[in-house]
C-alpha cells in the first residue's frame, strides 16, 4: 500500500475535492480587496488658491462585497463536501482491491510452485516407470511397446514440468509488481494457515454485498451528486442578493473636499436571458442523472453475478 500509485494518485483526488469543497465555502464569505494608484502628471494645475489637477496624485480604495443571498450557494457546497466523502470512499475501496489483488497474486505463485512440485514428481515417478519398462525388456519379460510408451509418457512429463516451471515464474514476478518490488522476487512463500469460510446463501451474500460494497457506495454518491447539480442550475434562475461597501481615499482637490469618501450599496441581480445555456446546462445534467444510475444498476447486477460466481467457486474448491 505505501509504495501504489494508484493510491497516490487517489489522495491527489482527495486533496482536490478538498480544496473544491474550501473554495465553495470562500464563496460564501466576505471579499475585502484594496489597491492604490500614483499617478504623475504633466503640471500642476491651480485655480486661485484651490488646487485642479495635481502634479504627483496618489488616491485609492478599499472595497467589502458579501453575498446576501444566492440560492445555488448552500447546494454547491452540500455538493463539494458530497465530493469529498466520494473521494474518500474511492481511496478506501481503492485500498481493498489492491490487497485483494497482492493476496490473490499471492495464491497464484504459491499454487504454481505447489504445481510445479507435483510436475517434479510426475517426472520422476515416469523415470523409474520407464527404468522398470527396460528391465523387463532385458528380462525378456516385457515388450518394447512398454519401453517405448514410458518413454513418451516421461516427454510428457518434462513438457508439463517446463511449463510449470515457466508458470511459476510468472506468477512469481506478478507477485512483485503486486508489491511494488521489481522482478525477480527473491522471497520463499510459505502456505497461510487455511480457514474455513462462513457458509452464505447466494441470496444472503448478494444483499450484504449491495448494502456494504465500497465501490457501490461510490456510484451511489455519484447519483445524488449529479442529482443535487441538477438542483444547483434550477437555483440559477432566482436572483441574487449581494452588499458592496466602498471607501475611497485620495488627495483633497478642487472638486474633491473630502480625502475619505466611504459608499455603501445593495445589489439585487437577476440573469433573465444567458442565451440558453442555463437550459443547456439543465438538459446535461438530465443525461448525467440517467447515466449515473444505470452504472449504479448495472454494477449491482454484475457484484451479484460476482457473489454467486465466488460461492460457486468456493464450493468447487472444497469438493475438489
Amino acid at each position: 500500500l505505501s509504495v501504489s500509485h494508484d493510491l497516490v494518485i487517489q489522495r491527489a483526488t482527495v486533496d482536490r475535492a478538498s480544496a473544491g469543497k474550501r473554495q465553495a465555502l470562500a464563496a460564501m464569505l466576505p471579499v475585502l480587496s484594496a489597491s492604490a494608484t500614483y499617478r504623475l502628471n504633466d503640471e500642476e494645475v491651480k485655480l486661485g488658491d484651490s488646487v485642479v489637477k495635481r502634479q504627483h496624485d496618489i488616491f485609492g480604495s478599499m472595497r467589502l462585497s458579501m453575498g446576501l443571498f444566492d440560492a445555488r450557494a448552500l447546494p454547491s457546497l452540500s455538493i463539494a463536501g458530497q465530493r469529498v466523502d466520494q473521494a474518500t470512499l474511492h481511496l478506501r475501496s481503492l485500498r481493498e482491491q489492491i490487497i485483494l489483488d497482492v493476496a490473490v497474486a499471492y495464491y497464484s505463485a504459491l499454487t504454481a510452485e505447489q504445481l510445479e512440485g507435483i510436475a517434479q514428481r510426475a517426472v520422476d515417478a515416469r523415470k523409474r516407470h520407464l527404468a522398470v519398462a527396460e528391465t523387463r525388456l532385458h528380462a525378456r519379460v516385457g515388450v518394447i511397446l512398454d519401453v517405448e510408451r514410458a518413454r513418451a509418457e516421461l516427454h510428457r512429463a518434462e513438457g508439463d514440468l517446463i511449463e510449470a516451471t515457466a508458470q511459476v515464474a510468472a506468477t512469481r514476478d506478478g507477485l512483485a509488481i503486486a508489491i511494488g518490488r521489481a522482478p525477480p522476487l527473491a522471497v520463499t512463500l510459505t502456505r497461510p494457515e487455511s480457514h474455513q469460510p462462513s457458509t452464505l446463501l447466494a441470496d444472503e451474500a448478494a444483499t450484504r454485498a449491495r448494502t456494504h460494497r465500497l465501490d457501490l457506495q461510490v456510484l451511489r454518491a455519484q447519483t445524488r451528486i449529479m442529482d443535487d447539480a441538477e438542483f444547483v442550475t434550477w437555483m440559477a434562475f432566482v436572483p441574487t442578493l449581494s452588499l458592496v461597501g466602498n471607501l475611497d481615499f485620495s488627495q483633497a482637490s478642487f472638486n474633491k473636499t473630502k480625502e475619505v469618501t466611504p459608499s455603501l450599496s445593495i445589489t439585487l441581480g437577476w440573469t433573465l436571458y444567458d442565451g440558453g445555456y442555463r437550459y443547456a446546462q439543465l438538459r446535461e445534467d438530465a443525461a448525467n442523472i440517467r447515466e449515473a444510475r444505470a452504472r449504479l444498476a448495472q454494477r449491482e447486477l454484475a457484484v451479484v453475478a460476482d457473489v454467486r460466481g465466488a460461492i460457486r467457486a468456493i464450493q468447487t474448491a472444497k469438493a475438489s
